[in-house]
């Protein structure tokens, strides 16, 4: 438990430090060579740029009429309709002031999850009392590959809990209306979330992430760690984020990039995640995972593609035009939400207006 607690202790100072730092020292600050966990990290958008010339080496070139060399790929990669469409131009403008304040979801995440694992732990010694027990090494090993995968999966549960909530929920699918009224793909649309959905994501994946914590530091105490074999870091990040981030880019890129049916099942690729912009009916609430696809198997939600596909993206009925500019996207979510929130209200009482229309009925 205690250790639990000094963890909490380096969080506090860490926000600290990042508060100091983000506003006073460095203010602006640049992701491209500063900060590894973000997906504009150089080394990230690099592999962007490889990745995409295998899959133009290996697929345009057999486009009939397409051109090839540096002049074709350069088309290829930055298509002037995508990369100045008015949807990505709004993407840079809310990224530019989104990227003052995006270190503190993490900061929140990482406080929740603390908080979230204390008390489980608090909640199971005062329930059960306390657990001690000897471990050999093998033992200590082998549990701390448990616990690595059970983070990993909790993490990551956590990610598609929310976001199938703001899919399901007309409250909170007004928040997340921001990121699919993208009309085109850019790096730059992974970014487009309204503040209020951010702090949704990262309080429920703390949660989760807390709670299967919480749950081994009761269970095993101190002896349960990641093994160092599973600690190893690419440029100071994890190896299974790093894995995750090298074809990030691609997850919001007119760039085709599939893992094949069968890993499709398992891992959540590129193409998947782009098939989830589609505003198309048999698209709709479909690959809501950020990592794994299993998360939408069980729920009945995974939609394999068998190759390419072509859909037109943003919101249905062309909603996705009201959206246009930086100040609509903070306080267009806010005004709708409220307005869900007040017609429930009036449902409820018996004074609902049958006036408004919805675009996907599922939503309670």
């Amino acid at each position: 438990m205690q250790s639990l607690y000094d963890i909490f202790g380096r969080l506090i100072e860490r926000i600290l430090n990042e508060l100091h730092n983000r506003l006073i020292v460095d203010p602006l600050g640049f992701p491209f060579i500063e900060i590894p966990g973000d997906r504009l990290y150089l080394p990230y958008l690099i592999s962007f740029i490889v990745i995409s010339i295998g899959i133009y080496a290996t697929g345009a070139k057999r486009t009939p009429g397409a051109q090839t060399g540096l002049g074709g790929f350069l088309k290829f990669m930055f298509p002037r309709e995508i990369f100045l469409h008015k949807s990505a131009t709004t993407d840079y403008k809310f990224y530019v002031i989104n990227r003052l304040f995006g270190f503190l979801f993490l900061s929140w995440l990482g406080g929740v999850g603390i908080f979230a694992g204390v008390a489980t732990a608090a909640s199971l010694e005062a329930l059960f009392g306390q657990v001690t027990s000897e471990w050999s090494t093998g033992a200590i090993n082998f549990l701390g590959i448990v616990y690595f995968i059970a983070t990993a999966l909790a993490a990551d549960l956590g990610r598609f809990l929310s976001h199938f909530l703001h899919h399901k929920s007309k409250f909170f699918w007004e928040f997340h209306k921001v990121h699919h009224s993208a009309e085109v793909l850019t790096p730059i649309t992974n970014y487009r979330f309204h503040p209020a959905e951010k702090i949704l994501m990262s309080s429920i994946t703390g949660i989760t992430s807390g709670i299967v914590i919480g749950l081994f530091y009761f269970l095993f105490g101190e002896s349960v760690k990641t093994p160092d074999f599973l600690m190893v870091t690419a440029l100071n990040v994890g190896i299974l984020d790093f894995a995750f981030r090298i074809t990030s880019n691609h997850r919001h890129s007119h760039i085709w990039l599939s893992y094949g049916p069968v890993l499709e099942h398992v891992f959540l690729s590129p193409a998947q995640h782009v098939i989830h912009h589609s505003n198309e009916a048999r698209h709709l609430d479909t690959n809501m995972g950020l990592l794994f696809s299993i998360w939408d198997w069980m729920a009945g939600t995974l939609y394999v593609p068998q190759g390419r596909e072509e859909f037109s993206m943003g919101l249905q009925n062309g909603e996705h035009v009201e959206y246009h500019s930086v100040l609509r996207l903070y306080l267009l979510p806010i005004r709708k939400a409220f307005a869900v929130l007040t017609a429930g209200l009036k449902k409820s009482t018996g004074r609902y207006p049958q006036t408004e229309t919805q675009d996907r009925s599922d939503r309670t």
